[in-house]
């Protein structure tokens, strides 16, 4: 599902960044969207945030984005996390009496030699200043009020979240809890987590629609049956299944090859496949610019020593998920064995 949309609404820019506020995507798809609209003289644009946060350094881009139009306004969804109230913090904001938020200290993740990480924490450190400051201009507090407050993950009530200050209006309403959001709110660990609706029919309630528009958008005779209306439908969701299976098929393939090239480590798949299965091409140029780590022994002549590998009978899949230091170690010792292994899972998809 794409995590941002945009359609110009009258005089504003409407946009939606819902979930994972990816580093280098969202930031950059919102550049192209406001370029788009200034173009078009559109200077006022209206924000629906509903995420559990993400990249530090695409909000940080995201707000210097928004910063270029003249009006923006803020409308929580369910849930607004890390990231995302930072992005808050910024502009006028609000809320309904339901909608929960999260602030903590930036996360981010080191690779690479000593010179590499000790820059990277430096950015980090200078990430974590400037949210922390600014924190402590929205809320009205100093920053060691900020320090105190974000030890642990803070989470804020919509009352509470208006008393600081990070919002500025409760509206009435209810936002719209659907299965991403249910998912994104039990992942942060959101205190509050309403209940899935249950539905007491599966079947398509038809005579709840514009018949005509359904049956239009589906490529139906006007005269279709209720029948034919859900068979159609039904026929989709089954085809959008299989496509979506294809993608992450597809997505676990090229990950898996990331991992054995050392691009990147085995504990990160499930992030990356997620990546991948939402923009492959994207998050394959991405692995393309990568440099994979090349251990000093691909350099020796090996020879296979089958008496080092104790998990007799294992796919490089269960290397991947059951133990990825294991794998790192067969990459140094074994790479025969890794190519081996490598070559009988591409023939198995």
């Amino acid at each position: 599902m794409k995590n941002l949309i945009a359609h110009i609404n009258a005089d504003a820019l409407e946009l939606r960044i819902t979930g994972r506020i990816y580093f280098g995507w969202t930031a950059d798809d919102l550049r192209y969207e406001i370029d788009q609209a200034l173009r078009q003289g559109i200077k006022t644009a209206t924000v629906y945030l509903n995420t559990e946060g993400g990249s530090v350094y695409d909000a940080s881009e995201i707000v210097n984005q928004l910063r270029r139009l003249q009006s923006v306004k803020i409308k929580a969804g369910a849930l607004v996390a890390s990231a995302g109230t930072y992005i808050m913090a910024h502009f006028p904001a609000e809320a309904y009496a339901s909608s929960q938020f999260m602030i903590h200290k930036p996360l981010t993740q080191f690779t690479g030699n000593i010179d590499q990480m000790q820059a990277d924490m430096k950015a980090l450190e200078n990430i974590t200043a400037l949210y922390r400051t600014t924190y402590a201009k929205r809320f009205n507090k100093t920053e060691e009020e900020i320090n105190t407050l974000w030890k642990q993950d803070y989470w804020m009530s919509a009352q509470e979240a208006l008393t600081l200050g990070l919002i500025t209006q409760i509206v009435d309403g209810n936002p719209e809890y659907n299965d991403e959001t249910l998912a994104m709110m039990q992942a942060c660990g959101c205190p509050k987590i309403p209940a899935p609706k249950q539905e007491n029919n599966k079947k398509v309630n038809v005579q709840k629609m514009d018949r005509d528009k359904l049956i239009a958008s589906l490529g139906l005779a006007k005269d279709a049956t209720d029948e034919q209306i859900t068979a159609r439908i039904n026929a989709l969701r089954e085809k959008e299944a299989d496509e979506q299976a294809a993608a992450k098929t597809r997505a676990e393939k090229l990950v898996h090859q990331a991992i054995l090239q050392r691009k990147i480590t085995a504990d990160l798949k499930e992030t990356y496949v997620g990546l991948a299965t939402a923009e492959y091409d994207k998050t394959k140029d991405l692995f393309d610019k990568m440099q994979g780590v090349t251990p000093a022994s691909e350099t020796i002549n090996h020879k296979p020593n089958a008496s080092a590998d104790d998990h007799r009978g294992w796919t490089i899949e269960d290397y991947i998920e059951k133990d990825p230091e294991a794998l790192e170690a067969l990459i140094d010792s074994n790479p025969e064995r890794v190519a081996e292994l490598n070559k009988q899972y591409l023939n198995s998809k």
